[in-house]
């Protein structure tokens, strides 16, 4: 914790040993706390270097992650939002044991004032396994109360290098996407 209390920067840094002869994987987050304020949380940056989702959850895929995300937040009455870019170093099939991306990069917004209503896009996921690229997902769409609608597109999407249980073909098009009765985004809901 730095700063005065008033506005405080919160920092947590996690640092790992790499398991094979890679680089030491690391995670940093920073966040900026103002607890006088009706609206205590400010901007957030959480940064990652080769991080491995199965080093801190038993049963979690193998990664080695990089990348940054950063939400900015102002206030009650005001929009936030979430810019993420993540590249994941050991793309692999989930079959595998792993995440089968390259790169994902996506933009997410909320308004506090409809707090049951996500924005999410544009985004874009370059899906990948261990043999290299396996197409792209991108789109936009909206999350509100229990209902999820996508707008997306796929190019080149070859869904049995995302795991072997899916069949071998190559998918592109539009792909619109409708999923009823998710748990709202509204935690309070």
């Amino acid at each position: 914790l730095q700063g005065p209390l008033s506005s405080s920067s919160l920092r947590l840094k996690i640092l790992g040993k790499a398991i094979d002869k890679g680089p030491d994987p690391s995670l940093e987050a920073q966040a900026q706390i103002r607890p006088f304020e009706s609206w205590a949380l400010g901007a957030v940056d959480l940064t990652t270097h080769q991080f491995d989702l199965a080093a801190l959850l038993p049963g979690a895929p193998r990664t080695r992650l990089s990348g940054h995300a950063t939400v900015r937040s102002q206030g009650r009455r005001e929009p936030i939002s979430a810019d993420i870019e993540l590249d994941n170093a050991a793309p692999a099939r989930f079959s595998d044991g792993g995440l089968p991306f390259l790169a994902l990069r996506a933009t997410l917004k909320a308004d506090p004032r409809q707090p049951d209503r996500l924005d999410i896009g544009p985004f874009v996921l370059d899906a990948a396994d261990s043999r290299g690229a396996a197409g792209r997902w991108s789109g936009s769409g909206t999350w509100q109360g229990d209902q999820l609608e996508l707008q997306t597109r796929l190019i080149d999407l070859q869904p049995s290098r995302l795991d072997q249980r899916l069949a071998a073909m190559q998918l592109g098009g539009p792909l619109r996407i409708k999923l009823l009765g998710l748990p709202s985004p509204n935690p309070a809901a």
